[in-house]
């Protein structure tokens, strides 16, 4: 298998689009061990399916909750299932579909934009970049998002302490810092002690104030004595 990271675009109906960083992987063989490719984090996976049997069997066993999205050979939507497996019994899934979309229950990495990138619904893309290119820092923020979203918890964690220590500040810095914000919230570990929420639930306030480390699955501040 091919893997690369890019942005999985998908429009399921005229008006809007879902974006999102994801896995691109070019699928050899008929058997795919979904579980071998998750490592620490559930990530999003967009499978292009080059074999030329009929059926893919992905195996699930052991893996988060995801969606899967299926398209056939035109790039057509053609529906969606659901892998809520718990425990460790196996868990196997069969399709026709020649793309798949693995996309982690309930991800909160998502970009919703206004005006379809396609004619038609049920679509999807692959893109360098999810903004249009006369959008400040257009092509910048691609690139920062896709290298966080391939971070480790603990890479990431170390990419925000040293975003701490830095003093100075340009403009260009709070647009990466809204990326690094983005891809932090989107992680499956307790990050709020480093955001103010309003009465929505949305964020107000970004903390860079202290450095941070994770215990039992929670960011607490560092403690200097």
């Amino acid at each position: 298998m091919f893997m690369k990271t890019s942005f999985l675009k998908v429009s399921f109906n005229s008006l809007e689009t879902i974006t999102m960083p994801s896995y691109i992987i070019e699928v050899e063989d008929t058997f795919v061990l979904v579980n071998k490719l998750i490592q620490q984090n559930p990530k999003t996976f967009f499978f292009k399916i080059n074999h030329k049997q009929i059926n893919t069997l992905l195996d699930l066993t052991n893996c988060s909750p995801y969606e899967l999205w299926y398209f056939d050979e035109k790039e057509k939507f053609t529906g969606k299932s659901f892998s809520l497996q718990k425990g460790g019994a196996p868990f196997l899934i069969q399709t026709q579909a020649r793309f798949i979309a693995l996309v982690p229950l309930n991800i909160k990495y998502t970009a919703i934009q206004n005006t379809s990138i396609q004619d038609g619904d049920g679509n999807f893309t692959i893109s360098k970049t999810f903004l249009p290119v006369s959008e400040p820092y257009a092509i910048e923020i691609a690139q920062w998002t896709l290298s966080l979203f391939a971070l480790t918890n603990d890479e990431l964690i170390e990419t925000l302490n040293n975003e701490i220590e830095k003093k100075g500040w340009v403009g260009a810095r709070g647009f990466y810092n809204d990326c690094l914000k983005k891809e932090i919230i989107n992680r499956t570990f307790n990050s709020e002690i480093l955001f103010e929420f309003d009465t929505n639930g949305i964020v107000i306030s970004f903390k860079l104030n202290s450095k941070v480390k994770l215990i039992n699955n929670t960011l607490e501040f560092i403690t200097i004595n």
